[in-house]
Parts: structure tokens; sequence; C-alpha cells
């Protein structure tokens, strides 16, 4: 993460998630990350552009790894749709 302009909301992003993942039952469970619901956190205070930006970060040095889930399981990825536009 060094010499990256958003290493410290990286790094604010990897505690963040490690300590509320650390319970012993959830260490090798899947994180399953929001990145909307991250951005209304406050203690994380990063917005979702932020939140977006350090989990590109954490994937790219291996801190987490993207999982894309089957069709009909529950954390699926969805489109957006713009609003305002009929």
């Amino acid at each position: 993460m060094e010499g990256r302009k958003n290493r410290d909301a990286a790094f604010a992003l990897a505690v963040f998630l490690a300590r509320f993942w650390s319970s012993p039952r959830r260490l090798l469970c899947a994180i399953p990350v929001d990145r909307r619901a991250l951005a209304q956190h406050e203690a994380l205070g990063l917005t979702e552009a932020r939140v977006r930006g350090a989990l590109a970060v954490l994937v790219e040095v291996g801190f987490l790894s993207r999982y894309e889930p089957e069709a009909g399981k529950k954390y699926q990825r969805t489109e957006i749709v713009s609003q305002g536009v009929v």
C-alpha cells in the first residue's frame, strides 16, 4: 500500500474489517462486504467512493480476495439503476 493516495483509507478499512470479523467462529468464514453499508458507518468515516477504492487496494495487495457468488445465492452483485430517468 506504500505510495498510494488512498493507503490511509485502505488501512482504516482493513483494521475495521479485521476487528469486526475476528471472533473465533468467523475466522475461517468469508466476509461479505457491502460498500454502501460501510460508507454509512460512523466509526469508519469513509465515503462510498473511498470505500470502493480501499477495497480495490485490499484486493490488489491480497488482504481480501474477490468472490463472485453463484446465481441464487444471498449476496450477489446488483445492477445500479439510474434514478430520475424513465
